[in-house]
C-alpha cells in the first residue's frame, strides 16, 4: 500500500514537469507509469521500488532545478526518511556498508583459501 501512494506522489511530481507540447515525453510518462502499476499489481512490490526511486529522484530534481520542487520534496523526503535512505542516515547506511562489504572480502578469502585461488 505504501508503494502504491508513493507511485502517485512520483506521477505527481513527474506529471508537474512534463510539457504537454511534448508528446515524447508523455508517452515516455505513460509508458513508465503503466508499467509500475502494472508490475505493482503482480503482488512484487520489491521488483519495482528501485525503479520508483530513480524516476521520482530525477522527476524531483528537474523541479528544483526550476525552483518549483515544493510539496514534491517533501513527498520525496517522507519516502527517503521511511526507506531509511534519507541524508539524516547517512552515517549509519555508511557504517552498514563498510560491514556488509567487509563480510564479502572474509567470504572471498575464505572461498579463495578453499579452491586455492
Amino acid at each position: 500500500e505504501q508503494l502504491k501512494t508513493w507511485i502517485a506522489q512520483w506521477n505527481q511530481t513527474a506529471t508537474a514537469n512534463l510539457d504537454q507540447d511534448d508528446q515524447k515525453s508523455a508517452a515516455r510518462h505513460q509508458y513508465y507509469y503503466s508499467g509500475l502499476e502494472a508490475l505493482l499489481s503482480q503482488g512484487r512490490p520489491e521488483i519495482i521500488l528501485w525503479n520508483v526511486l530513480d524516476r521520482w529522484g530525477e522527476a524531483k530534481n528537474y523541479l528544483c532545478l526550476a525552483g518549483s520542487e515544493g510539496r514534491h520534496r517533501e513527498n520525496w523526503e517522507s519516502e527517503l526518511r521511511i526507506l531509511g535512505l534519507h541524508e539524516s542516515n547517512q552515517n549509519t547506511r555508511a557504517d552498514e556498508l563498510e560491514i556488509y562489504l567487509d563480510d564479502i572480502e572474509e567470504f572471498l578469502e575464505i572461498w579463495a583459501d578453499q579452491h586455492g585461488a
